[in-house]
């Protein structure tokens, strides 16, 4: 009875032993498993800080912004062809904001700096350098050709590369002699004297001043106050930044204004019971759907499979149109935080926009955009 007793014992703890040693092999696996997960992270972070400050991106930065310029300037682009050969581009500040696995999107932030070559800063009132406060983002490309770039906050840098003019701020001086006159101020060749006359009178008469010969001296040319030339070079461009601005704004209240009127006309057309039938388009009403469609940003740019195919669309230009008269109204309002936040949010729509197949896909996105933007503003 003993022995038995003993045996029960010592089975007991053999159990507790066992129960113990699962115990701690469980836990030890999942301590590794977060290990796991903790190491993956800081890899993919690290790997996403590395893409946001690469010489390579920041070379990809510089070549969007010459584009967008292009864009803007719509001529003598080859001016800008030779100034973005010369000038030198890099970062302060480089933030990662955000990394999406799934879609492979990167989001940074950051200050980028423009060198410009020298002499080139007297087209740009007096300044060798561009900077501006942006958001970029790195994706890899949905049909495996590489990464594509895009930036958002870079009005500054590509306005003033638009308004670029090498021969903008030159004058024209005269040339100065050592003694500080011009040189048609030198004392000119003297004639030989001329005997006078003699005169008979009672008295002596007062000494006849001899002729001087006329000197004709051409107008001085006024070198402008350089302070005040760099004012002024400087207002000029604050003025066409806002003259953007304003243009685009008016764009994006007209665009407003059609959507609301095609809504009302809708509205009326269903209240009289009129059937709209639908139908196959020809190939002439195709092509002129295709030539009509006017969204935010110019057709005859546009690269992307996505792009091209707003283009094609009326009703796809229609919201594009919509969805950046929301965007610009909503920065305009906010406070730089928000700003910030719609500028970030605005990257990962595009990119999740550029990967839709068909014009369903992007029609939902442009709905589900303009909802994310009403959002962002109202908190």
């Amino acid at each position: 009875m003993h022995v038995r007793a003993m045996a029960w014992k010592v089975a007991a703890a053999g159990g507790l032993l066992l129960t113990a040693s699962a115990c701690d092999l469980l836990g030890s696996s999942k301590k590794t498993e977060e290990k796991t997960e903790v190491a993956e992270k800081e890899e993919v972070s690290e790997e996403g800080k590395r893409l946001c400050a690469s010489n390579a991106t920041y070379a990809r930065l510089k070549e969007s912004a010459f584009d967008e310029a292009k864009r803007v300037r719509e001529r003598d682009t080859e001016r800008l062809d030779a100034l973005a050969d010369a000038s030198i581009v890099r970062m302060e500040r480089p933030v990662l904001e955000s990394r999406d696995e799934a879609l492979g999107l990167t989001v940074c932030s950051g200050r980028m700096v423009l060198e410009l070559p020298p002499g080139a800063g007297r087209a740009f009132g007096g300044r060798q350098r561009l900077a501006a406060d942006i958001t970029y983002s790195a994706q890899a490309a949905a049909d495996g050709s590489g990464t594509v770039y895009k930036i958002d906050g870079g009005e500054p840098i590509v306005y003033r590369l638009a308004s670029f003019d090498p021969f903008r701020g030159e004058t024209r001086t005269a040339a100065i002699t050592p003694e500080g006159l011009d040189a048609t101020d030198a004392e000119p060749e003297i004639v030989a004297d001329t005997p006078e006359p003699e005169v008979s009178v009672p008295s002596p008469a007062p000494p006849v001043a001899m002729p001087q010969p006329r000197v004709t001296r051409e107008p001085e040319v006024e070198t402008p106050d350089p302070a005040i030339e760099r004012a002024r070079r400087r207002a000029q461009a604050e003025r066409t930044v806002r003259a953007a601005a304003v243009a685009r704004e008016e764009k994006a209240r007209a665009a407003e204004r059609r959507a609301r009127d095609e809504r009302v006309a809708e509205a009326r057309r269903t209240e009289r019971g009129e059937a709209v039938a639908e139908r196959r388009p020809t190939r002439t009403a195709r092509a002129e759907a295709r030539s009509s469609a006017r969204p935010s940003f110019p057709c005859r740019y546009a690269r992307s499979r996505v792009e091209k195919m707003i283009c094609g669309s009326d009703e796809l230009a229609a919201q594009d149109r919509r969805m950046a008269a929301v965007y610009y109204r909503a920065s305009d309002r906010s406070d730089p935080e928000t700003r910030r936040r719609l500028s970030a949010s605005r990257l990962r729509f595009l990119a999740y926009r550029d990967r839709c197949g068909n014009e369903a896909c992007v029609a939902n996105a442009y709905s589900d955009r303009i909802d994310e933007i009403n959002d962002l503003a109202s908190e």
